[in-house]
């Protein structure tokens, strides 16, 4: 907690993790969870156990690599600030993203980086929010003719509680904005967020997560005329059992099925939910698939499926230690879910993260990606946040390395989104601070 790190050559607390035979140390760099744990404290130890460190730390370094963390663009405010949402790639290789602040006027904008052949990057400011719609804190999505798509959470045109956004380019280079959806906190909710997904060319999803006569909804939209959206809402949240003030993004499935997380529920800790359409009839069937108790956490959005249709997702929260988790949802014969997790965050005090953020990634070899908003060494007093990896064990343990600590200087501080990565596997995101002007970066990770 606070102060510089220790020496490498002193144990200030070594942990021994005896069935998987792995140490992490109080700069966090390589730690593993689960099974029979001895703790050996003091530093009078560090002698004796030097040819055991350095044993170990070899079976568990195994398959780790060095990676390389670059800065691709660091924001000046002018050209927006606070990037608070995850990327997204257009099939060119150009990324998208959205800033809660800064721009002409304040408000935010939404930007795009393009790569160029000496492997730097330019960014241009595609649209730059104002009374409208302002402080987008979700990602955007391409349709396939190029139009841009997202969310503004706050009052917007004509006094709406938040908006959904179409950004078109015009043949100048230039971008026109159109409002889809202006909620109204009636029956239509209030407050949108996570960001919509498109289902094809004329529909998407997205969740709301209040309303006057409910606890926040899903709801869709259907493009039916070249300026015309009709909202149609597929579930309003009554809380209780059924959950409250859900959180976005949903994920869709190949099937059209969705799925998302919310509060409440009946332990008050969240639920993840599944919304089918039924087949040859309107409307939608709402199935509970897990609700968190205290032990397990508070589940954020965004969750992610491998080949075997296990589901993937975070916890902001709570845990064994109270920083949060990685948590595994795996379907029993009897179509239950079973909740396991893969890894609970220790804090900044034992150089792990804390508060990891939505949107994992997973790689070709089942490894999983993602951030903390805060926590490792780079910074005190809390930590300036990491970006850590899960990698799966034989055994069914799961492996943490800290791939990056965040100091909140030129490599920016406090990712408050998840990541995206390219074909070639390589990691992108933003953080919400830090960088030469203070204003954030977007940041690229090989791993």
């Amino acid at each position: 907690m606070g102060g510089n790190p220790a020496p490498h050559h002193v144990v200030e607390r070594l942990t021994w993790e005896k069935k998987l035979g792995c140490f992490s140390n109080r700069n966090g760099r390589i730690i593993a969870h689960g099974g029979d744990k001895m703790k050996i404290q003091g530093n009078a130890l560090a002698r004796n156990v030097t040819l055991a460190v350095l044993t170990f730390s070899m079976i568990c370094a195994i398959g780790v690599h060095a990676q390389t963390y670059k800065v691709l663009h660091t924001f000046n405010y002018t050209d927006g600030s606070q990037p608070i949402a995850p990327l997204v790639f257009d099939p060119q290789g150009n990324l998208y993203g959205t800033t809660f602040s800064g721009g002409l006027s304040g408000r935010g904008t939404v930007f795009k980086l393009s790569p160029n052949g000496d492997g730097t990057w330019t960014e241009s400011v595609l649209h730059n929010f104002d009374s409208n719609g302002d402080d987008p804190e979700a990602p955007v999505v391409l349709d396939g003719q190029g139009n841009i798509y997202g969310e503004t959470p706050g009052v917007g045109v004509g006094g709406s509680y938040g908006t959904v956004f179409e950004l078109s380019p015009n043949s100048d280079g230039t971008w026109t904005e159109h409002i889809i959806h202006a909620f109204t906190n009636d029956r239509d909710g209030t407050g949108p967020n996570g960001g919509v997904v498109l289902a094809n060319g004329n529909k998407m999803y997205g969740v709301a997560e209040g309303g006057a006569t409910h606890l926040g909804l899903v709801f869709s939209l259907d493009h039916i005329s070249a300026t015309n959206w009709h909202e149609l809402v597929l579930h309003p949240f009554t809380g209780g059992a059924d959950g409250e003030y859900p959180g976005g993004p949903l994920t869709l499935d190949s099937s059209g099925d969705l799925y998302g997380v919310t509060g409440g529920g009946s332990f008050g800790n969240g639920t993840v939910f599944k919304l089918a359409p039924n087949p040859g009839s309107s409307g939608w069937t709402k199935s509970l698939l897990y609700t968190f108790d205290t032990p397990d956490g508070t589940p954020n959005g965004g969750l992610i499926f491998d080949a075997a249709g296990n589901i993937y997702g975070t916890c902001h929260e709570d845990g064994t230690y109270g920083w949060g988790t990685v948590y595994k949802l795996t379907q029993n014969p009897d179509g239950s879910w079973t909740e396991t997790a893969l890894h609970e965050f220790q804090g900044y005090h034992n150089g792990d993260g804390q508060y990891p953020n939505p949107a994992l990634v997973m790689d070709a070899h089942g490894n999983l990606y993602g951030t903390t908003a805060e926590g490792g060494s780079g910074c005190d007093p809390l930590g300036c946040g990491t970006i850590f990896k899960l990698t799966p064990l034989p055994d069914g343990q799961w492996l943490e390395t800290i791939l990056h600590e965040f100091t909140d200087l030129n490599d920016g501080g406090e990712p408050l989104a998840g990541l995206i990565s390219d074909r070639a596997g390589n990691l992108y995101g933003v953080a919400y601070t830090g960088g030469a002007n203070d204003s954030g970066v977007v940041f690229e990770l090989t791993p």
